[in-house]
């Protein structure tokens, strides 16, 4: 007998979720990720489970296309140089974001430091390698 071959992490999620139909739920496209984002005072005292996976470009992309989700990109530079990896309008929106439970993140981050504090710069951003991470708060 034969095992069945494991599933990649993106098959082990239900993506296949639509948040305006379900107002418990919403997906996140950002640039960014900070525990700061955690609905305040779930879980004062306790441990917050999150489940946080390194993913490739094209999994986001695929997850962006089969799903609604809000941009909460933070720089209008960044969504411009995001919509045309991504091949969809990214909306440049500066918002506050609580992830409550069942919320999940797509998150594209620039993988860059630089010697200044403040937006990046387009060559900078070009230049910079990315890191793609899906999030969902359990």
């Amino acid at each position: 007998m034969s095992a069945k071959p494991a599933l990649s992490g993106l098959e082990n999620i239900a993506w296949k979720l639509n948040p305006a139909k379900d107002n418990k739920l919403t997906v996140y496209l950002l640039n960014t990720f900070s525990p700061m984002m955690i609905e305040p005072k779930a879980s004062v005292g306790k441990a917050i489970p999150f489940m946080i996976m390194e993913v490739e470009l094209s999994d986001i992309i695929k997850v962006i296309d089969e799903n609604y989700f809000i941009s909460a990109v933070s720089h209008e530079k960044t969504a411009d140089l995001l919509s045309g990896m991504i091949g969809k309008k990214i909306k440049f929106n500066r918002c506050h974001v609580t992830l409550k439970k069942g919320d999940k993140a797509l998150v594209i981050i620039p993988d860059i430091r630089t010697d200044h504090a403040g937006e990046l710069t387009n060559q900078e951003l070009i230049n910079a390698l990315i890191r793609c991470f899906i999030i969902e708060h359990l």
